[in-house]
């Protein structure tokens, strides 16, 4: 599977090059980027759908895949993110007649030599699937998922596992395959399978949950399972599921990016577009605060700069996926 890479700052993204590809079919597994390395759980695209991957990630590129401790059940369309050494994968989507394994958590220590020994932890209050998750100052907060979901759950998280789960603000329409990432504080949500497809909210997180949901500046097309990341002050997302006039689905290349701030999403803007089109994206900035399906916080850990030339230029990482629901 192709995998691509950009330099980005406040002007917007660079040129896109081709870089190490993933060794199999992939879509929905959940990736995130921890001390210069990235981990990918999970396919979806073809049985045992139990793998997991890493390989360093420098502004060069990705460098080469290496095979880890397999997830210990079948997985797609978790929400995996990293927090101070430990990987959390939150609910699953590869068997969706069993609501059990819907439920489940794991969470394993990750390090320059792979995956450990993953370990069960508190269960999801209900069966989740296509979550968006993010962890901010030791709190991992979940939004939608399954059938299309309003819910809103957050749990503490440490070396020991996750916390019990807590119900906070819901979000304000049914949503999954939504793109939330955390920012200094705050978590922005992009896109919907919901009419009218671009809407974007952002809510304050703290210990004590999720605060007020209010809109601000709707995504410039309609989107789903959006790829976003935030980075220095800034929200880049790629590639899109558009809904044209005709409500049938088109995938695009387009990418946007705008500011945020404690006053929401300032104006989008369109950047390079991406090589090819894309969907399912899974798009990671070292040091970021999120992406699709994971991603962390700002004090997600000691990430690596090893990927930054100036304090306003990092390196985003996406790959293209093949499109799998079941």
């Amino acid at each position: 599977m192709a995998v691509y890479y950009a330099p980005i700052s406040s002007t917007g993204v660079g040129a896109w090059q081709a870089t190490t590809s993933y060794p199999i079919g992939m879509n929905d597994a959940g990736c995130s980027i921890y001390n210069g390395y990235i981990y990918c759980v999970g396919s979806g695209s073809a049985s045992p759908n139990t793998e997991v991957y890493y390989a360093s990630v420098s502004s060069t590129g990705v460098g080469t895949w290496q095979a880890t401790t397999s997830y210990p059940d079948s997985m797609n369309g978790a929400g995996c993110s990293i927090y101070n050494g430990y990987i959390y994968c939150v609910g699953d989507g590869a068997d969706l007649s069993s609501s059990s394994m819907l439920t489940q958590v794991y969470y394993a220590q990750v390090s320059s030599t792979g995956v450990g020994t993953w370990i069960s932890t508190t269960s999801y209050p209900f069966y989740m699937f296509d979550a968006g998750c993010s962890i901010y100052n030791g709190y991992i907060y979940c939004v939608g998922g399954g059938d299309s979901s309003s819910s809103v759950e957050y749990a503490s998280v440490s070396s020991t596992g996750v916390g019990g789960w807590n119900s906070t603000t819901s979000y304000p329409v049914s949503i999954v395959d939504t793109g939330c990432s955390i920012y200094n504080g705050y978590i922005y949500c992009v896109g919907s399978d919901t009419s009218p497809y671009n809407q974007v909210y952002y809510a304050p997180v703290s210990v004590t949950g999720v605060g007020t949901w209010q809109a601000t500046t709707s995504y410039p097309v309609n989107m789903n399972d959006a790829g976003c990341s935030i980075y220095n002050g800034y929200i880049y997302c790629v590639g899109t599921y558009i809904y044209n006039s005709a409500q049938a689905l088109v995938y695009s290349k387009l990418v946007y990016y705008a500011p945020v701030s404690s006053t929401g999403v300032g104006t989008w803007q369109a950047t390079t577009s991406y090589p090819i089109a894309m969907y399912d994206a899974y798009c990671e900035i070292p040091g970021s605060g999120g992406g699709y399906l994971g991603g962390g916080g700002p004090s997600a850990g000691p990430w690596t700069t090893s990927t930054t030339s100036t304090t306003t230029t990092s390196t985003t990482t996406t790959r293209q996926q093949q499109h799998y629901h079941q």
